[in-house]
């Protein structure tokens, strides 16, 4: 007859190591976990590369925008500026718009419309500004 204490070996010896369900189980939950991690990873990416964009296109705007406003509040016309085009920069390339004119029935009050747009990417930025100006006439 064995003691309990032999007993206990033999069931201590028995148990070393893991089954290979459990390695599976273990491999697929780590795996799972990685790919969730990478996935997180590449949305970040993503809308770093939005906010880029954004800013980037933001500031053309808002010096564009000022370009047309000195024109139109010492010009009154906008004869030497672009209206519209294709411009590129490291996040893409970007189509724009600018028109304006004149509001009710007040002689110089202009408004200002600036539209851009992004080609070809996974999340399209799309921009509008609308600003104002007043023709200032020389005495």
């Amino acid at each position: 007859m064995m003691s309990k204490t032999g007993n206990r070996q033999a069931c201590l010896k028995s148990k070393k190591g893991f089954t290979l369900l459990e390695a599976m189980v273990t491999v697929a939950v780590l795996s799972f976990g990685i790919v969730l991690i990478y996935e997180a990873l590449f949305i970040s990416l993503d809308a770093l590369n939005y906010c880029s964009s954004y800013f980037t296109v933001s500031a053309w705007m808002s010096e564009k925008i000022s370009q047309a406003q000195n024109t139109l509040t010492y010009l009154g016309t906008l004869p030497d500026l672009d209206t519209s085009g294709d411009f590129a920069d490291k996040n893409g390339s970007f189509s724009w718009r600018l028109s304006y004119g004149p509001i009710g029935e007040e002689e110089g009050l202009y408004q200002i419309n600036i539209d851009v747009s992004q080609h070809k990417t996974k999340r399209a930025l799309k921009l509008s500004r609308v600003s104002y100006a007043l023709f200032k006439e020389e005495e």
